[in-house]
C-alpha cells in the first residue's frame, strides 16, 4: 500500500522575515530594513519596509543577499507594490535582480532609472508617476520583457488629454529605441541608430543627428 504522504508530499511553507544592512551612500552610513519572503531555498523576493515602519529612508538600495538565520537568500525579485507611494527619490538595483513586480515603484519621486543587467522582467505600472525629466530616456536590458500597451506599461504613457504622465518617452533596448508616439497611444520602435559611439559622453543630448534623444547612459 502506497501512503497519502508518499503520493502527495508535503510543500515547503516560508514565512517572511525582516532583514537590515548596511551600506555606504554618498560617503555616510545609511542603514536599510526590508522585508522579504523566499521563494526557495536560496531565493527570496523583497515585500518592502517593514508593516508599519515609519521614518524610511528614501533614497533606497536593494541588497543583492540578505540572511535569516543560517541561511543567505539571493535577492531576484520585487513583490508587487512593494515601495508604492514611499515618496522615493532614488532606488539603487542590485545585480541579480531578475524580476520587478506591477506597480512596484509608482507613485514616489524617482527622476533617474538604471537597471542591472540581469532583469529579465518588469511589471506593468511599475515605475508609473514619478517625476522623471521632460522627454528623459530609460536603458532597458536587451532580455528583459515589459509591457509596451499603452495602459500597463511599466514606464508610464499619456493620459486622456494626450498629456505624458511622466517624463519618460524613449525606452532604449539593445540597439532599438521605442518611443512613445501619442497619437498611436503605443510604444513604437523608431529608427534610431544607436551603433555609433554616442553613449560615451554622458552629458550628450541630441549629440548627433542619428540620435536625436536626450541620452541617459546605461551602466549595468
Amino acid at each position: 500500500n502506497v501512503t497519502p504522504s508518499a503520493l502527495f508530499p508535503s510543500q515547503v511553507t516560508y514565512s517572511s522575515f525582516n532583514y537590515t544592512f548596511t551600506t555606504n551612500v554618498n560617503g555616510s552610513s545609511t542603514s536599510y530594513t526590508f522585508s522579504y519572503l523566499p521563494t526557495s531555498s536560496a531565493t527570496c523576493t523583497l515585500l518592502g519596509f517593514p508593516v508599519g515602519s515609519k521614518n524610511n529612508p528614501t533614497n533606497i538600495v536593494i541588497p543583492a543577499t540578505v540572511i535569516n538565520g543560517n541561511n543567505f537568500y539571493a535577492v531576484t525579485s520585487i513583490a508587487s507594490g512593494a515601495f508604492y507611494g514611499q515618496n522615493l527619490t532614488s532606488v539603487t538595483f542590485n545585480q541579480g535582480l531578475l524580476t520587478i513586480g506591477s506597480l512596484a515603484f509608482a507613485n514616489n519621486n524617482l527622476t533617474s532609472l538604471t537597471f542591472p543587467s540581469s532583469l529579465t522582467s518588469i511589471g506593468n505600472k511599475a515605475f508609473i508617476s514619478n517625476p522623471f525629466p521632460h522627454a528623459y530616456a530609460v536603458h532597458v536590458p536587451l532580455n528583459a520583457t515589459w509591457n509596451t500597451n499603452w495602459l500597463e506599461c511599466p514606464f508610464g504613457c499619456k493620459d486622456d488629454l494626450g498629456k505624458l504622465t511622466n517624463g519618460i518617452q524613449f525606452v532604449i533596448q539593445g540597439t532599438a529605441v521605442y518611443e512613445f508616439q501619442p497619437d498611436q497611444y503605443a510604444w513604437v520602435i523608431t529608427s534610431y541608430d544607436l551603433t555609433s559611439s554616442v553613449g560615451i559622453d554622458s552629458s550628450a543630448k541630441n549629440a548627433t543627428t542619428t540620435l536625436n534623444v536626450p541620452y541617459a547612459p546605461y551602466t549595468p
